[in-house]
């Protein structure tokens, strides 16, 4: 009987928790059509992106030193440009840690 009664509840917690999600899906989608979802805008213009890319391609400067150059920070902003441009983030520069 215990078992049965927790199989009971455990469905109804499982019931509510895609009710919730299926809520909030809902709600997202209702905002960006009356345009209340906010997205916060990139912090480098495409302008600035450009030299960016470049310079991490040839291998110039890793993702720490350009978010220095930049004044952003790295893991806000950097990743979601390369990200956005279908690149990967490269590896370290100078090989393995000692």
């Amino acid at each position: 009987m215990g078992r049965m009664s927790f199989d009971v509840l455990a469905t109804f917690a499982e019931f509510e928790v895609d009710l919730l999600s299926l809520r909030t899906c809902e709600g997202m989608a209702v905002a960006r059509a009356n345009a209340g979802l906010k997205v916060t805008a990139p912090k480098l213009s495409q302008a600035q992106q450009a030299p960016l890319l470049k310079q991490l391609e040839t291998g110039e400067h890793i993702i720490p030193e350009l978010a220095e150059l930049f004044s952003v920070q790295p893991r806000d902003r950097l990743p979601g440009h390369l990200a956005r441009r279908g690149r990967a983030r490269p590896a370290r520069r100078g090989g393995p840690l000692r």
